[in-house]
């Protein structure tokens, strides 16, 4: 009697950790399925892109879940609207970039042009970090302005901390 009690609660016991894998396998599954879902409804959220603390706000909310996917079990490409994500960062940029113009166009003070500059760069080298940035079109006025406000009136090839346009253009 004691053998068929160790055999049952053996068996038992095989069951309660063959339930508790398939429950584990289920979670991982949903948990897998809910980071790709929040992430499309985060890239969903960012809507008409405007140079504002808002849509900035919302291109990097969608693109830290983006980031956290787990590449390992390539969750990135299950995301059906990553071409809106990369969109909306290139706008950001172009508009970031378009404010530095607009500033110094207008006649800004030369400190608020050259923060409007500053930040135009810090968006491009955050958003076109990974190649995504294609030929932004207005990226000759980002690079004309540091030129025109760097120390000294250098020209861009001299100001370290731009690089060479025409390579950065191809290669972000």
């Amino acid at each position: 009697m004691a053998g068929k009690t160790k055999t049952s609660s053996t068996v038992k016991f095989t069951i309660v950790l063959v339930i508790l894998a398939a429950l584990f396998l289920v979670l991982s599954i949903i948990s897998v399925n809910l980071s790709v879902s929040r992430t499309e409804n985060a890239i969903d959220t960012i809507g008409t892109v405007e140079f504002s603390d808002d849509s900035k706000g919302k291109i990097d909310l969608a693109l830290k879940y983006y980031v956290e996917l787990d590449t390992n079990l390539s969750l990135q490409s299950k995301v059906t609207n990553a071409d809106e994500l990369t969109a909306a960062k290139f706008e950001y940029v172009r508009l970031a970039i378009k404010n530095a113009y607009l500033a110094e166009k207008n006649g800004e003070d030369e400190a608020t042009v050259k923060e409007y500059i500053e930040l135009a760069r810090k968006c491009f080298d955050e958003y076109c970090s990974t190649g995504e940035c294609k030929n932004v079109s207005n990226y000759d006025d980002l690079t004309a302005l540091e030129s025109k406000y760097s120390d000294g009136g250098a020209d861009a090839s001299q100001n370290t901390g731009s690089p060479e346009p025409a390579e950065e253009i191809e290669l972000c």
